[in-house]
């Protein structure tokens, strides 16, 4: 089984795009919590863990990754997305 960030590599490849580290650890915090996270929440987890990346840049992978496939995005009842790994 190809991990997320063997997947992501593969899709970049094949599509013609940059590889993006700061996409794949968005990518990689999503998989390794295994729960939804918030644009919010994964910004403030990245910044626990000493990753520097801007909120903008965390809204940038998510929706990449959501068009791309590899997450999903779901609209909770207080209008707030929360995103999961497919």
């Amino acid at each position: 089984m190809n991990t997320i960030i063997e997947r992501i590599n593969e899709y970049c490849l094949s599509h013609g795009i940059r590889c993006s580290v700061k996409r794949n650890q968005v990518a990689l915090l999503l998989e390794r919590t295994q729960q939804g996270m918030d644009a919010e929440q994964v910004w403030l987890q990245m910044k626990q863990e000493q990753f520097r990346m801007s909120i903008g840049a965390v809204y940038l992978s998510l929706n990449w990754l959501v068009d791309a496939g590899f997450i999903q995005k779901t609209m909770m009842e207080d209008r707030k997305a929360v995103f999961t790994i497919v």
